[in-house]
């Protein structure tokens, strides 16, 4: 008999043992998680079928005391209790993903959200989510492979790293932002050409004059996620002087007549009816794990760490 190490979280209309066992103890187990080192708890929902916080924290003060000491993962089934177990906001910023417990008495678990396995008949594209949550809580999460990488840290790198790229038919581009609006400011950019190879350059640093010679030249094709974006923020950054330079504006929109976007081939592969996330970290959680950093406040991470992220993204 293994020592119980895992307790599994989950509304108590959904504890039906061959469903329980089809879609997490049995790919637990495949994962290296025994199944009687597994407890599972139920939650306690409001009849409307959703919870208020007070009585989500009641109710989590009285369950503390049925978990065993020996217990140091949490899987939590059930977004409202996941919220408040970590106290975070968004949930989605961490599909894939282990946080720490931060409210009383569960801060020395390691969490982790998945959906419940009853979505899957009108979401059946939650089922990535629940099989990159248990992944993740057992340690064996995706990650990405890099076998070559060349950052331009220091200015006047990038000419070089720039002209390296001319060889390639087929790049793609993703750039790292101040903000998500016009007036936004380029931090860096990355080209990959295998699922393993890219390069970063920070712009902050080298500046753009090589990047737009490089952008006005490049004979092959960009590929961009929600390139939109990209293209939005590089024209106006690379060929406008002010928000109404329309000259400047038109001749950056020659240089990105035709680019392929995968935004468009997730939305075509996903054909789904109901809403499904098309952002680059989902599409990729399967593929990858969880990779994303907070780019709300990029000053926190070194130079070197966003143009990791960002290669990452391009990969």
């Amino acid at each position: 008999m293994s020592q119980v190490t895992t307790v599994l979280l989950i509304k108590e209309d959904s504890l039906g043992a061959q469903a329980i066992n089809d879609n997490y103890l049995d790919p637990l187990a495949s994962e290296g998680i025994p199944i009687d080192s597994i407890l599972i708890l139920p939650l306690m929902y409001n009849p409307s079928g959703k919870v208020l916080a007070k009585t989500g924290k009641a109710y989590l003060d009285k369950l503390i005391n049925r978990i065993p000491g020996s217990v140091t993962k949490l899987i939590v089934v059930g977004s409202s209790y996941f919220k408040i177990i970590t106290k975070l906001q968004r949930v989605s910023d961490h599909y894939g993903a282990t946080v720490k417990g931060a409210y009383a008495g569960y801060d020395k678990f390691d969490c982790v959200y998945v959906p419940n396995h009853k979505s899957l008949f009108k979401q059946p594209e939650n089922a990535p989510l629940i099989t990159q949550g248990l992944k993740a809580i057992a340690g064996t999460s995706n990650t990405v492979i890099i076998n070559s990488a060349e950052y331009g840290l220091q200015y006047g790198t990038d000419r070089e790293i720039l002209d390296s790229l001319y060889k390639y038919p087929v790049l793609v581009a993703d750039i790292e932002t101040t903000g998500l609006g016009i007036d936004s400011s380029i931090v860096s950019i990355a080209f990959a050409w295998t699922k393993h190879d890219g390069v970063a350059i920070d712009i902050s640093i080298s500046g753009q004059y090589y990047l737009r010679k490089f952008l006005e030249t490049y004979s092959g094709k960009l590929v961009f996620h929600n390139g939109l974006f990209d293209a939005k923020l590089l024209i106006s950054n690379l060929w406008m002087d002010h928000n109404t330079d329309y000259v400047g504006m038109m001749k950056g929109l020659n240089y990105f007549r035709t680019f392929d976007d995968t935004m468009i081939l997730t939305y075509l592969a996903k054909n789904a009816t109901t809403h499904v996330p098309l952002n680059l970290k989902e599409a990729a959680l399967e593929y990858v794990g969880n990779y994303a950093i907070d780019i709300k406040d990029i000053t926190k991470y070194s130079k070197k760490k966003i143009l990791q992220y960002n290669l990452i993204d391009a990969l």
